[in-house]
């Protein structure tokens, strides 16, 4: 019999249909949807998105081989809605996303870049449900034909009609993943097709993210391992299945390595994790009831049908030995039935005790379900029809596809149909309200912001309703998604920087992350710079207990009264409404029962398209009556004909929307949409058309001819002139703003009219339309600034915040650049641009693209002071394109070398996060103390400057939120402060303390090593005095400590061996001295000792035997080191060796090198004094020796093995020691200069530059003479 439910067939395109139509009006139940997979994925596609945890470097929890394929499809999508017509597009839309109450807003003038990503949404959720529902079809048509057309027919009812499919079809998760990837695997074990079946299993463990699921494919594998066993061909399944693993590993591993940008498997870290981490109880805690409950929400009682299946079958057939007649008629084995069920008990033991219960962990299981409870009601019809017919006497056989027994069995399913089909339009109509308002904000805001396409981010905040964001698909271009501090106390996402999941975005982020669900505070935006709110009213304010917090922040917000609800929908009020009413859709007897709250958006004045009267600060109102929404109709009709238009001030800087709100219906229509739809109907008629393109033509014509002035002076550049300007004409605007900036300027300077500061406030009063603008529109009762809907709240009111901002850049413009190219190859300082547009170019080269990273020439790079992917204020300055350090946003690049001090006033840039300042000779002064202020602040480097740059370090640094402290290749000369106090450590947070060759003085100050946070100490090559205090041993976060050629002096201190968690030591180029401390052995994670070049005696302690980890060591070139060095024979791990130039003596021992099977290695063991023979692993891993250095010892004659000259990469050794070496060193020279007699390798460059190069804490292009840490040749 064919089956109906193969492609093509006339069901199955009923069934693609209906799950695609259908995919759109389940509400996104799961946070974890939305930001661990449609944000990540909105990141691959657009750049923005929001990130968690898992997707940090430091973590990397999460794959992005499983967003990849849906961003192609993605990609495929948006270029044919590209080209689809505006009406088809509306149609399309309409098709597919959720009805909305609101007017729709038109989105013509949003930024193409955007596009319409609510229906591109709508469109990738459809896929998903079509991909799933083609695994549908294919368990389906394997059971029609292995276990039976009936079964196959109930199996369909109830995964058509269940609730749980309605949303898990759908999914954007790993378990959805999983459910479809084990149905075609289940699909192709029905039909005896193992090798499909393995690979579908593989794809599921590998490459979805989620490697618990291979419980799922236990019984598969047992399955395939059986009938190759019985076919004799285990050999050739286990290499096929190897190499399919190995593909599906590398794709996923290659995927990985290009967005975390090194090796990386998440699928193991998060399996380590879970495994491990016993962190369950880090995101809530459920009874065992939890998942009782949501299986007979979903699946009622098909749910208890599909658990008893096997049960029953077993029951069966142990019934069936003793009274085989009672079950006549069963009809065929139930191996492949039973193959499908197992894995449904499996996971279910695996999942049901943990703590941390989720519904989406029982997806994977739906499919088993279904098919449970069709082979349940098989089996319970097949027992009742035999022993009625025993009853009888009339024995009849009724086999699974008698017709009969089919409709018997759809109609005892139809109850459940019912109640699944209610429940999934409960879901519908009570929690979709969330995906409405979000679409109604991308049409308003896309309308709104139409002309900001490269402003400043807009935030959408939210506060207790942060889990109900349905993805950064629904927020139009430079709109970003703001937490207010609500009552939940875990941790947020924070936007994704640029550099997205690599170690370079550890520099730029706003925050740190952490694996414990610990808040950070730095997650939250202040209400002042929200631009949208979005929250959950209750019908009734009875009290202030029942005001939302979104509302809260609103009331005691300054602008308050500028708040305008633009739309609301009903979301069900779950406590206020009966079980029966919330669980289920039922049309009769809603009224007084079914309770809703309004899922509201509101604006601010400067983006509400709504009336002046309609305010936000109200309970929710209900859905009008057809007949109050025809009266606000033709209301609104009436008022648009007194309507004007939307209008703009001078300045640019205030937006005053005098729009329309349709009233009652809680829409909003955009500025100019009754106007857009005259000029349409218009545009139908050809003579308009042409009457329309004249108009236009004489209008820019016109522009162009006063524009260029009739013979006036313009400016460089072509700028227009600036009328000179006197503090006399703008006295009343320069006293306000003097007001302000006074606040962190003194009087002194400000009166100094040669002082940076004097000339950024003259070029604020006189200059900056925009600050004008602002003092203008002043409160005239209070005197505040009025808040732009761009503005930042770094000290006072936004619009102060963004006058002293302007002021900040101004000043430090006039500082270290003044008369500087950068006005004339910058907007730098337009007064008439927002200080975040400033990097923006005039002119854009020819043959540039359209990125933020551009040159104009010359080497030096000036930064955005905002960056506006997460509106944080920037500065980077730096130069030579060479160079550029890729953990650092740059933007723009110009001739410009920085002269002069740092102003004090950057201490006041609040939410300044990262400063870089780069080769700039002419600075001078050092580091303002003010800059101790900036809570914000994260990395602070300063490389390659000049040497009048310098001075003491100011003790406020350490004070601030700085992670990442680099002093690089600076002529200046330095000083760290002598003391700070234990509560400013305390609170410290660096975590790379870097001071390499950068003219740093004195002694190691002992409280470096009570930072708590430390993990990298590099004070390198600076003229340094005194001795390692013993206070080093504290450190216990410490991880890299390099403290080369830095004058050092004294013992080295027994408490190093108490630096638990160091895995690199550089001690070399130093006078150390005095013996080796036995302490050292203690280092278990050491992985690299350098304590060359120094002044040490004695011999190596036998607690170096204890350096499990030791892979490079380095001893050369002491004042007298002696002794045998029996310490390293047990060092499994140990690569390289260097000696060079002591006196050791004794025989090597023979198990040196004995574990480097695999691995390169480096021996340096000239100029000692050895005896015996080599050990055995130089010629059994000739192949691996890349340098052995054994001249000048009195080993015995010929030890070298030819097989160690024919492999060994470089070889030096004495002529009577080594009779096969072509170059060896002569007895009889008494040449210094003799290579072959006193040739010293440098350790790094042989070694490799991983750790002097720091890949955790720099770039590698801060060594560019190849790792070499010593500047000069080592002596012979």
């Amino acid at each position: 019999m064919s089956s109906p439910y193969r492609l093509g067939s006339a069901l199955s395109v009923a069934l693609l249909a209906f799950r695609m139509a259908t995919a759109n009006l389940s509400p996104i139940t799961d946070c974890d949807e939305v930001y661990n997979y449609w944000e990540p994925l909105h990141f691959v596609l657009y750049g923005t998105g929001m990130q968690t945890w898992e997707y940090a470097p430091q973590f990397a929890l999460r794959t992005y081989a499983y967003l990849l394929p849906l961003a192609g499809v993605a990609k495929c999508f948006q270029c044919v809605l590209d080209r689809l017509p505006a009406p088809l597009m509306a149609q399309l839309s309409s098709l597919l996303l959720l009805p909305s109450d609101a007017t729709t807003l038109t989105t013509e003038g949003a930024p193409a870049s955007g596009g319409d990503k609510p229906l591109l949404f709508a469109l990738l959720r459809s896929f998903l449900a079509l991909v799933s529902c083609c695994s549908e079809l294919s368990f389906l048509n394997a059971i029609h034909a292995s276990i039976g057309p009936s079964v196959a027919h109930w199996t369909a009812l109830c995964s058509l009609a269940a609730a749980g499919n309605f949303h898990a079809g759908g999914a954007y998760l790993p378990s959805a993943t999983v459910m479809f990837l084990w149905r075609l695997s289940a699909a192709r074990q029905l039909r005896e097709g193992h090798g499909w079946a393995i690979f579908w299993g593989l794809v599921a463990v590998l490459a979805s993210g989620w490697p618990f699921c291979a419980v799922l494919f236990v019984p598969t594998g047992f399955w395939a391992g059986r009938g190759a066993f019985q076919l004799k061909s285990v050999a050739r399944v286990l290499l096929r299945t190897a190499l399919q693993a190995a593909i599906v590993q590398a794709v996923v591993m290659a995927i990985d390595h290009h967005y975390y940008g090194r090796v990386v498997s998440p699928t193991w870290n998060i399996f380590v994790y879970n495994a491990q981490s016993g962190g369950d109880e880090l995101y809530g805690v459920e009874p065992f009831s939890y998942y009782a409950k949501n299986l007979l929400l979903n699946f009622n009682v098909v749910a208890l049908l599909g658990i008893l299946a096997l049960p029953i079958i077993l029951l069966r057939k142990t019934v069936a030995r003793f009274c085989p007649r009672a079950f006549d008629g069963s009809g065929k084995s139930d191996g492949p039935e039973m193959l499908a069920l197992v894995p449904m008990y499996l996971w279910m033991a695996v999942v049901f005790p943990r703590p941390h219960k989720e519904e989406r962990f029982l997806f994977p299981i739906y499919p088993m379900l279904c098919l449970g409870a069709a082979i349940s009601l098989r089996e319970a019809i097949y027992l009742c029809n035999n022993l009625l017919s025993s009853l009888r006497a009339k024995r009849r056989k009724a086999g699974p596809g008698d017709g009969n027994q089919l409709l018997l069995g759809l109609a005892l399913l139809s109850p459940f149909a019912a109640i699944s089909i209610s429940r999934s339009m409960a879901l519908y109509h009570h929690y979709s309200a969330p995906l409405q308002v979000y679409r109604d904000l991308f049409n308003h805001a896309s309308a709104h912001a139409s002309s900001m396409e490269e402003g400043p981010i807009s935030y959408v905040c939210t506060a207790g309703e942060w889990h109900r964001f349905p993805s950064s698909f629904f927020l139009p271009p430079n709109h970003q998604l703001g937490y207010l501090k609500s009552s939940f106390g875990g941790q947020l996402p924070q936007p994704f920087t640029e550099f997205g999941s690599t170690e370079e975005s550890l520099g730029v982020q706003s925050g740190i992350f952490n694996d414990v669900n610990r808040e950070e505070m730095d997650r939250y935006v202040d209400i002042g710079q929200c631009s949208y709110v979005i929250e959950l009213v209750p019908s009734e304010l009875s009290n202030d207990a029942d005001v939302p917090e979104c509302l809260q922040y609103m009331q005691l917000d300054d602008s308050a009264g500028s708040w305008k609800q633009v739309t609301s929908y009903a979301y069900l009020d779950a406590e206020a409404t009966p079980a029966l009413h919330r669980i289920l859709y039922l049309p009769w007897g809603r009224a007084g029962k079914v309770t809703h709250k309004g899922f509201n958006l509101a604006a601010t004045d400067g983006n509400a398209i709504v009336a002046d009267d309609e305010a936000v600060f109200e309970g929710f109102v209900p859905e009008p009556t057809p007949e109050e929404a025809e009266e606000a109709r033709i209301r609104a009709e009436v008022e648009e004909m007194r309507r004007t238009a939307v209008s703009l001030d001078a300045s640019a800087v205030r937006v005053i929307d005098e729009s329309d709100r349709e009233e009652g219906t809680g829409a909003s229509r955009g500025p100019g949409e009754k106007e857009e739809g005259i000029v349409a109907r218009r545009l139908k008629s050809p003579l308009g058309v042409v009457c329309l393109t004249v108009t236009i033509l004489l209008a820019i014509a016109l522009a162009v001819a006063f524009g260029s002035g009739g013979g006036e002076e313009t400016g460089s550049a072509g700028e227009p002139s600036i009328p000179t300007c006197t503090i006399a004409s703008v006295q009343e605007t320069y006293d306000v703003a003097r007001s302000i900036v006074s606040n962190i300027t003194s009087d002194e300077e400000l009166d100094d009219p040669a002082s940076p500061q004097a000339r950024a406030l003259e070029w604020l009063a006189c200059e900056d339309q925009i600050s004008s603008a602002l003092i203008e529109a002043r409160d005239p009762a209070t005197g505040a600034l009025p808040a732009l809907p761009h503005g930042t709240a770094a000290t006072g009111t936004a619009g102060e915040a963004q006058l002293l901002r302007r002021y900040i850049l101004a000043t430090f413009y006039y500082a270290t650049s003044a008369d500087g190219p950068w006005r004339e190859s910058l907007n730098f300082l337009s007064g008439d641009r927002h200080e975040c547009r400033w990097h923006e170019n005039k002119t854009r080269p020819a043959g540039l693209s359209n990125s933020s990273s551009f040159g104009l020439g010359g080497s030096a790079l000036v930064g955005h002071v905002c960056r506006t992917t997460v509106n944080r204020e920037q500065i980077v300055l730096m130069d030579d394109a060479e160079r550029q350090i890729g953990r650092l946003h740059l933007s723009i690049k110009i001739p410009n070398n920085l002269t002069g001090t740092l102003p004090s006033e950057l201490g006041y840039l609040a939410d300044l996060f990262t400063i870089a300042l780069e080769n700039h000779e002419g600075l001078r002064g050092s580091i303002p103390s003010t800059l101790g202020n900036l809570q914000k602040l994260r990395a602070w480097s300063i490389l390659y400057n000049g040497p009048d740059f310098g001075g003491m370090v100011p003790t406020s640094m350490f004070k601030c939120s700085v992670m990442f402290f680099m002093m690089l290749f600076n002529e200046g000369s330095w000083e760290l402060p002598p003391m700070i106090d234990a509560e400013i450590l305390n609170k410290s947070r660096i975590v790379n303390f870097i001071f390499r060759s950068s003219g740093l003085s004195g002694t190691v100050p002992p409280y470096l090593f009570k930072l708590k946070n430390l993990e990298i100490l590099d004070l390198s090559d600076n003229p340094m005095e005194g001795s390692l205090p013993d206070s080093i041993g504290d450190s216990a976060s410490l991880e890299f400590l390099n403290l080369h050629a830095s004058n050092l002096n004294g013992t080295l201190p027994a408490s190093l061996g108490k630096l638990a968690n160091v895995d690199a030591m550089i001690l070399e180029g130093n006078k150390f001295m005095g013996p080796l401390p036995p302490s050292l052995g203690n280092l278990s994670k050491l992985k690299l000792l350098d304590l060359g070049h120094n002044e040490l005696v004695g011999t190596v302690p036998a607690s170096f035997s204890s350096l499990v980890s030791l892979e490079h060591i380095s001893l050369h070139h002491n004042l007298d080191l002696h002794g045998p060095i029996s310490a390293f024979e047990s060092l499994q791990n140990l690569s390289s060796l260097a000696l060079y130039g002591n006196a050791f003596s004794s025989t090597l021992p023979e198990g040196l090198f004995s574990g480097a099977a695999g691995r390169k290695i480096i021996a340096d063991l000239g100029h000692n004094n050895f005896v015996g023979d080599l050990p055995e692993a130089f010629s059994k891993y000739a192949s691996n020796t890349t340098l052995l250095s054994i001249m000048r010892n009195d080993l015995d004659s010929d030890v070298v093995e030819d097989v160690l000259c024919d492999e060994a990469s470089v070889l030096f050794a004495d002529c009577n020691s080594c009779t096969c070496c072509q170059s060896c060193c002569s007895e009889a020279s008494t040449d210094p200069n003799d290579p072959y007699c006193h040739y010293d390798f440098n350790f790094y460059d042989v070694v490799g530059t991983e750790y002097q190069c720091f890949s955790r804490g720099l770039p590698g292009r801060v060594c560019p003479d190849g790792g070499s840490l010593s500047t000069a040749a080592r002596p012979p």
